[in-house]
């Protein structure tokens, strides 16, 4: 979640899962205020919070869909509030201590923020690489979303993009970034 222009509430920026595409959060756009909700408690409060059953905490508000763990990390940046890491699932208990540290030094290192970038670009390069060298005409974010969900999967990537359609009617993303024609 990111604060809107006049930062009067936060809006859900990105999404993983049955949420869908990019164009899906935006045309859906959940936003919160201050005090509304878990992310809008960790707006006012810029603490974490960690839920293990949200069925019993009052300050639990559905999204898309009803989840049962919850957990929520300010985004501080110079001590003031950029954003809000939230991550929701539906099993009891999912989330540990130890997905809080993880979160929290993602959420309030200037070093975290250096290291996402040089993670995504790295991402992207080995991606780009990827392509180039399998002579795929699959895109750039069909290798990426083929590979999210084969992840732990033995099937060596060139097969893995054999055995995946090519999509034919596939519009780019408007707001994309393009670095280079690969």
């Amino acid at each position: 979640y990111l604060w809107n222009a006049d930062k009067t509430k936060m809006i859900q920026k990105a999404g993983y899962g049955p949420k869908g595409s990019i164009e899906e959060i935006k045309s859906r756009h959940f936003d919160v205020a201050a005090g509304q909700g878990v992310v809008g408690y960790v707006i006012n409060s810029k603490e974490q919070v960690l839920i293990a059953d949200t069925s019993k905490d009052a300050r639990y508000r559905v999204d898309d869909m009803e989840r049962f763990s919850e957990i929520a990390v300010p985004i501080i940046y110079n001590d003031e509030l950029i954003g809000v890491i939230d991550s929701e699932h539906p099993e009891k208990k999912f989330y540990t201590q130890q997905h809080l540290q993880v979160l929290t030094f993602w959420g309030q290192s200037k070093n975290a923020v250096y290291i996402q970038i040089w993670i995504a670009i790295c991402n992207y390069l080995l991606i780009a690489i990827l392509r180039k060298k399998l002579e795929t005409l699959h895109s750039m974010y069909e290798i990426l979303q083929i590979l999210s969900v084969s992840l732990f999967d033995k099937t060596p990537v060139n097969q893995l993009l054999m055995k995946s359609p090519i999509q034919k009617n596939h519009t780019p993303i408007s707001n994309q970034l393009i670095m280079w024609d690969l």
